[in-house]
């Protein structure tokens, strides 16, 4: 009991990437901050809830399979957003989108680890949206809020992209060498 209260307290540093917190956070905390400035708090909350879930995306897959996580996150949001904000204020209505929504993500979710991200968060926004009254220019705007924060978070995280060892790709790479070294090793040598 002592060491799993031990090793449950414990902190791991070798994983963190402060960088990438960093980036996130810059990514969840300006479009607050451009809201606050220009006299419309209310609208830095859809973009920061947007960068905040495309943050959490992007350590989905590999280089290329990332943006693709982080866009279909942004898209599937901004869908869900307006879906949510327009049938959350009739019961029959936020009943029928719930279940399309969750029998959508039940497919999802087959598809891998990233697409389960992609389903979760989507199915997250229809929940936390349908809990308010918006007209459907509202519900646009919010949608579009939250679209646009999840692209200006994944801008600023493949920004810096050529700047990074890409080590995701490089373990992948090196591990693909060594399983063909190992088929090589086991090929039968002909005279």
């Amino acid at each position: 009991m002592k060491r799993v209260l031990r090793e449950s307290f414990q902190i791991q540093r070798a994983p963190l990437e402060l960088g990438f917190a960093a980036r996130c956070t810059i990514g969840v905390a300006l479009p607050l901050l451009f809201s606050l400035l220009s006299g419309h708090p209310g609208w830095g909350v859809g973009s920061a809830v947007g960068a905040l879930c495309v943050g959490f995306a992007s350590r989905q897959g590999v280089y290329r399979t990332r943006v693709a996580a982080m866009l279909l996150t942004a898209a599937g949001m901004a869908i869900s957003t307006f879906a949510g904000a327009m049938a959350g204020v009739h019961p029959i209505a936020i009943a029928f989108v719930t279940a399309i929504w969750a029998f959508a993500y039940g497919l999802v979710a087959s598809l891998g680890q990233a697409a389960t991200i992609v389903g979760q968060n989507s199915v997250l926004a229809l929940v936390i949206f349908s809990a308010y009254a918006f007209t459907p220019a509202e519900a646009a705007v919010q949608a579009l809020l939250l679209f646009g924060g999840g692209l200006f978070q994944m801008l600023l995280l493949v920004g810096v992209w050529p700047l990074q060892r890409f080590s995701s790709e490089r373990s992948a790479l090196a591990q693909i060498y060594r399983n063909l070294a190992a088929y090589a090793r086991q090929l039968p040598t002909a005279t």
